[in-house]
């Protein structure tokens, strides 16, 4: 380099020729790194191919000084044509020499053959700086500086690129035309299994899987004919081992100076995980399918907006319809025009508000029925907590609302009875510490109010006689066991009024059998007691009257049968009123002699059939065989309700035993 001054001392122009020294200097280090790059060399075939590099260089070397030596002693016509016919040969052989070298060492010593490239990118600058020298440095100089800050950042750029090339994530390969690999970063090799060098004499056709391997053809083939574009789809390829790697790919193209592609750069995306999942998700909803379509409830998601994703097989039948045809904006069935506004204003807010969502509608079935649902449905939120929609069930239960319906008017129809008949109506629970209902009779037989024995339901029991406390209360007690119960009792009414009351329990059980609830019927008696009363004391007094005179009264009906026969039938006749009446009563006319009996029967029949009195004499057997005269005598009939199918007609007479009689008028006679 030329001698240093002062700067404030150098002209413009010396400035730029110190400058340039400087830079020339830089490049012959950059071109010496060859010596350390020597150290390298351990194979014959690598050093025959480095000694060729280095005479190469040698000879360059040697040139380039030459040129720089004229130009700076002003011999510039020379120093042109000095580069002209020497300079740019050698340095052409230099770049042939360093390519062969680059190849072999590409894959053990990549990071010196780099360092050679950048040194020979130098040659290139080489020469222009001779030619700067030889064609004078004032205004070319600066433009020099300018050409190698570009090539200092073009280097800067690759050595990213290649940084970014060894250290990425993704796989990553450079192809040739043929498809043969010049490249694969360490992603790739860990990838497939494989290293660098077993890659390099290899192409990505044999690493695709077969059934790959056609579409991949197609894809390459489009892409080189095109010249613009990726191919972007995923493939399998072969890993070392022989398992598949399902890979998804990024194919460019890397042009040439010409524009035509050179190279093809490879991006390979390992999404055996991803698709490990993809294919986990689709089991699961392919389970979630199954088990939906095999539910017999209409079932239906949503996503975040409300409009249905998927309805089950039951959905789909209901409405006639899949997903895809389906009206509007596909939300729900059609509704009835009645529930429609309240049913899509509680599912929208359900919606906004992210919550649960519960309403029942009629909605039209494909065979045009309405039908009642009850639609059930829950918010689904993702892993990350984002609303996704509702996932819902709609089960058919117009069978239930027909039912309750059902119940309704049933309950209001007994309630209509209940409060419209005399006797009480009354239900508690299992327990007895509730009334359940109890009809406004109570009030009426009572004497107090409805409200006081839902307050207290014991309070029935304060108003028994004392005398038949007691008893009435064990009849409670079998009440709560589940039995069926009718008990009689007497109450006292507020006023002081003595009430009898007949009551009948029965249980209320679930289809368990378990005892839910006891219900009655209580009814005031007071009035029938006193008849029977009556009645009982009259029974007894006419039982003494029958008992007391000579003659038998009985009762028949018109088939002869007896149907009663007053006691003293013993004394008279010596048979028991059982014997009597034994064969539905029709023994007696056997009883009765063979000569009379005709006759007997003739009268008999005449008063039921022309109403004539029955008044008729006749000898009858004793039960101890002795034969005395009898007279029986009817005046009338009568009707009596006996049952549902017919009504009976009976009449009731008197049989003397006239013996003595007969005795004492034959003698008169």
């Amino acid at each position: 380099s030329f001698p240093r001054r002062r700067s404030s001392d150098l002209t413009d122009d010396e400035v730029e020729k110190s400058v340039l020294d400087h830079e020339i200097d830089a490049a012959q280090g950059e071109v010496d790194v060859m010596n350390k790059y020597e150290k390298l060399i351990d194979e014959p075939e690598d050093r025959q191919l480095f000694d060729a590099l280095k005479s190469a260089r040698n000879d360059y070397a040697k040139c380039f000084q030459q040129i720089l030596n004229l130009s700076r002693e002003g011999h510039r016509e020379e120093a042109r044509n000095l580069i002209t016919k020497r300079l740019i040969p050698l340095r052409n052989a230099l770049l042939r020499a360093a390519a062969a070298e680059v190849v072999w060492n590409k894959a053990d010593a990549d990071a010196g053959a780099r360092r050679i490239m950048v040194a020979l990118n130098w040659t290139s600058i080489g020469i222009v700086f001779c030619l700067a020298f030889s064609v004078g440095v004032v205004g070319i100089a600066h433009d020099i500086r300018q050409r190698l800050q570009i090539e200092q950042n073009l280097r800067q750029t690759e050595d990213r690129f290649r940084s970014m090339f060894e250290y990425a994530s993704l796989g990553i390969l450079v192809c040739g035309e043929g498809g043969r690999i010049v490249k694969a970063n360490d992603a790739f090799c860990r990838m497939l299994g494989y290293s660098e060098e077993e890659l390099l004499v290899k192409s990505w056709m044999d690493l695709t899987h077969p059934d790959d391997l056609d579409i991949a053809l197609q894809n390459k083939k489009r892409l080189w004919s095109e010249l613009k574009g990726c191919v972007d789809r995923e493939v399998r390829y072969i890993h070392r081992s022989g398992t598949k790697i399902w890979s998804r790919v990024r194919v460019s193209l890397i042009p040439n100076e010409d524009g035509r592609p050179q190279y093809s750069v490879v991006q390979v995306e390992d999404i055996r995980e991803r698709r490990r999942k993809d294919e986990a998700l689709r089991e699961s909803e392919e389970r979630f399918r199954i088990m939906a379509d095999g539910c017999p409830t209409l079932m239906w998601v949503t996503n975040s907006e409300g409009d249905l994703q998927f309805i089950n097989r039951a959905y789909r039948e209901f409405c006639g319809k899949d997903l895809r045809h389906l009206d509007g904006d596909r939300r729900q069935l059609l509704f009835h025009h009645e529930d429609e506004p309240d049913y899509t204003e509680a599912f929208q807010q359900a919606v906004g508000e992210q919550k649960p969502f519960r309403a029942e509608a009629r909605i039209r079935r494909a065979d045009g029925e309405w039908r009642w649902v009850a639609s059930y449905a829950e918010p689904r939120f993702s892993v990350g907590g984002g609303f996704l929609g509702h996932v819902g069930l709609s089960p058919d239960i117009t069978e239930r609302k027909l039912a309750e319906r059902a119940l309704l008017k049933s309950e209001e129809k007994f309630r209509q009875l209940a409060e419209n008949v005399r006797e009480v109506f009354w239900m508690m629970n299992a327990n007895g510490s509730e009334i359940l209902y109890v009809s406004p009779a109570y009030e009426k037989i009572w004497g107090r109010s409805c409200e006081s024995l839902y307050q207290n339901p014991m309070d029935w029991l304060n108003a028994i006689h004392l005398d038949d406390r007691e008893r009435a209360y064990e009849g409670f007690q079998k009440q709560l066991q589940g039995e069926d119960v009718a008990s009689e009792y007497r109450i006292w009414t507020l006023d002081g009024r003595e009430k009898w009351i007949r009551d009948r329990a029965f249980p209320i059980r679930d289809q368990d059998g378990q005892l839910i609830r006891v219900a009655g019927v209580a009814e005031d008696i007071t009035l029938r007691h006193l008849a029977e009363e009556a009645a009982s004391k009259s029974a007894a007094q006419y039982q003494r009257l029958v008992s007391n005179i000579p003659d038998v009264t009985w009762t028949c009906d018109r088939k002869g049968r007896t149907l009663y026969v007053s006691p003293n039938c013993a004394k008279v006749f010596g048979w028991t009123p059982e014997q009597v009446c034994e064969d539905h009563g029709a023994s007696w006319i056997h009883r009765i002699d063979p000569h009379d009996k005709d006759r007997v029967s003739a009268a008999f029949n005449a008063l039921f059939e022309l109403g004539i009195p029955y008044d008729e004499e006749f000898r009858f057997q004793r039960s101890d065989g002795q034969w005395v005269w009898a007279r029986s005598r009817a005046s009338s009939t009568y009707q009596e309700n006996g049952n549902a199918d017919h009504e009976r007609v009976l009449c009731d007479g008197v049989i003397s035993e006239i013996t003595e009689q007969k005795r004492i008028d034959e003698e008169l006679r």
